[in-house]
């Protein structure tokens, strides 16, 4: 009872100082108000612990109260009420009962709020101005209680394929590490794995139902967890990609390809993009910076001679086009390339020499020994991509005939000729 009074007089300091330009009249049924509103939270804390969601109901009125609801009893009294509606949900759980889920997660997820805000109060100085708070102890309790259920809500509505509202209770797990009041209990092994996890999921299923600024403020925590990390950059490209941010995509883009050069994902994404604007030589420069630091990895040397292909600068192409089969012998593409550089050579020399005589005999045995050396080199080259891709004929069959046309070789060209009509 004492509690109850103590609360009524601050409250009734509150309401007389907001209260002053009201009437005597109104004063005093404002008064009147306020100690039936108290009299409702006296009554609903009574009756919590046989009936707390009864109790919970009845608490609806004062916390909504501007007469009331910045009084911290009362605030204490809801959490109390709503801890309890949760305990009680929670050991029906447990004992494989059946209990009502809705009631059990809404509530959980509503709490860390509540608590928030009794803590705020809690921590407000008194009429003397002095800061003594009374809940400390049992506001840092709840938190810690209600913890796991809070993260198994995210399963939860995960298992229901509702990935917005367990984005939702994930991401609220995650925020736990602020709550400097539960760093002791956070710093155990098992809390400090889940809290990794539930900022891992929280992110995935904001991509999921497309909350791009949503994992954007989560994908941050990604990057604390060394298992994650690649996963990190990968769901910030994706998020900065959609918002349509594309200085922080690149400069994203471009740390994650220094970070994992063997991500492919990656790098497709960043040579696409210099690709697409014309931004040869930026994609040269960074080829050759990313060459520098992974010189064991042949994707960067097939790009930069893929730059140099595309601008009809052979003999660079080819030296990197070689450097790549040095450092990767199955890579089809680079075997590919390499030969169509010989074979555009020669359809280029064959055009430059169109207008030799017939009767300049000389003349047009160099071309043939010319054009000889150009289809020799390249032939081994587009064998070798049969032979690593032989599904894929669309790379090497009008490379082959090309190679045995050039070569005079009539029984492979006309093997190459009838695979052509299938």
């Amino acid at each position: 009872m004492k509690k109850l009074l103590l609360s009524i007089t601050l409250m009734l300091s509150v309401a007389i100082a907001f209260g002053q330009e009201l009437s005597k009249e109104e004063l005093k049924a404002q008064k009147k108000q306020i100690k039936a509103l108290m009299g409702v939270v006296k009554n609903a804390e009574n009756q919590i612990l046989n009936d707390p969601s009864s109790a919970l109901a009845m608490m609806k009125t004062p916390i909504k109260s501007e007469l009331v609801n910045n009084n911290v009893y009362v605030w204490y009294v809801l959490v109390t009420a709503k801890k309890a509606v949760i305990d009680t949900e929670n050991n029906l759980n447990y004992m494989k009962q059946p209990f009502d889920a809705e009631k059990l997660y809404k509530n959980v997820y509503e709490i860390y709020d509540d608590l928030a805000r009794c803590s705020e109060l809690d921590q407000q100085p008194n009429a003397k101005g002095k800061v003594a708070p009374k809940y400390t102890d049992e506001i840092k309790a709840m938190r810690a209680e209600c913890r796991y259920i809070l993260y198994n809500g995210g399963i939860y509505y995960y298992s229901e394929d509702n990935y917005a509202a367990a984005a939702k209770y994930f991401a609220k797990f995650a925020d736990l590490k602020g709550i400097e009041s539960l760093s002791d209990v956070l710093n155990n092994e098992q809390d400090t794995e889940i809290l990794k996890d539930a900022a891992f999921n929280a992110t995935m299923c904001g991509l999921m139902v497309e909350d791009y600024p949503f994992v954007l403020q989560y994908v941050e925590k990604l990057k604390e967890d060394p298992e994650r990390v690649e996963l990190y950059y990968d769901y910030k490209v994706r998020a900065l990609n959609a918002v349509g941010d594309t200085v922080a995509w690149l400069a994203t883009l471009k740390e994650g390809v220094k970070e994992f050069p063997g991500n492919e994902i990656f790098q497709n994404n960043l040579i696409q993009y210099y690709d697409s604007r014309g931004m040869q030589d930026e994609l040269v420069a960074f080829m050759d910076e990313m060459i520098a630091n992974n010189p064991s990895n042949a994707l960067f040397y097939y790009v930069k001679g893929y730059i140099f292909h595309q601008r009809d600068n052979y003999d660079v192409a080819v030296e990197c086009y070689k450097k790549a089969i040095e450092l990767k012998p199955d890579y089809v593409e680079a075997y590919n390339n390499q030969a169509l550089c010989y074979l555009k050579q020669a359809q280029d020399y064959s055009n430059s020499q169109s207008s030799t005589k017939i009767t300049d005999r000389a003349k047009l045995k160099k071309d043939r020994e010319v054009l000889k050396e150009y289809y020799s080199k390249a032939l081994p080259l587009m064998e070798k991509v049969r032979e690593l891709a032989p599904d894929r004929k669309n790379i090497w069959l009008n490379g082959l005939a090309n190679c045995y046309y050039g070569l005079q070789m009539d029984d492979k060209l006309a093997e190459i000729e009838k695979l052509m009509e299938e």
